[in-house]
Order: C-alpha cells, then structure tokens, then sequence
C-alpha cells in the first residue's frame, strides 16, 4: 500500500466532520479512468483534498496528475467554494433552458442514487418526500 492509498484508507476510517466545507474527491482520477461510482467517491475538506491530489501525484506520476494538484494548490478555499457555486448556477441555468439533466425525465430516474451521494456528504436533510437540504 502506497502513501495515496493509505490517506484514503485513513479518511474512510477517520471522514471528516460534516459541518465544514466538504468536497467529492475521485479516488481514481476521471482521466485515469475513474468512474462517479460511489465506491470510487469519498468525501474530503479542502486541505484534505489538496493533500490527496498531491499524494497521488507523487505515487503516480504524469503531467495530468500534477496539472491537477497545482490547480487545487494554488488556490484558496474560499475562492474554489465561489467557482464551485457560480458554475454550479451558470450549469443549471443552462440545463433549465436545454431541458437537460435535472429536467430530463431519463435525469429524473438517476435521483436515488444522487440522493444516495448527498446523503453520504450529509448534506440532505432526512424529510419524507422532499430531496433536498
């Protein structure tokens, strides 16, 4: 087992507290085939997920790797929060209009195992018959 593989191991045992900003880190990386499967998910604070960026390209070196650290090492929390949100706005705006996604009926029979993702980040609120938080 590699440094990598032991942080992620670590937060698994240890997830961090649910009251602080959380973000979804991909165990393997999208560009290295890495899925949106729950199993391939996990739940990080932004420190954490800087240092899982850096440790995994540490122990699996390519320029994608380290592209992706830098990205997420050189900003702040703050900052990466605020593109989150006014991205996440700009997609819905967009999706709203294209009748895609959320609006799509084929979207709509994705919703429990998006709801199944959000309730592992802790972020919905557990009311019958309304998703959401």
């Amino acid at each position: 087992m590699n440094e990598y593989e032991a942080f992620i191991q670590n937060r698994r045992l240890n997830p961090p507290n649910t009251k602080e900003y959380l973000e979804i880190h991909h165990i393997i990386p999208k560009f290295a085939g890495g899925s949106d499967d729950p199993e391939n998910l996990i739940p990080l604070s932004y420190p954490d997920h800087v240092e899982a960026h850096k440790l995994y390209s540490l122990c699996y070196p390519s320029v994608k790797a380290n592209f992706c650290f830098l990205m997420m090492s050189s900003q702040t929390r703050e900052a990466r929060r605020s593109f989150r949100v006014a991205g996440a706005y700009a997609t819905h705006i967009i999706a709203k209009s294209k009748k895609v996604g959320f609006f799509n009926s084929e979207q709509q029979k994705k919703m429990p195992r998006l709801h199944l993702l959000a309730q592992m980040l802790g972020k919905l609120e557990e009311k019958p018959g309304k998703l959401g938080g």
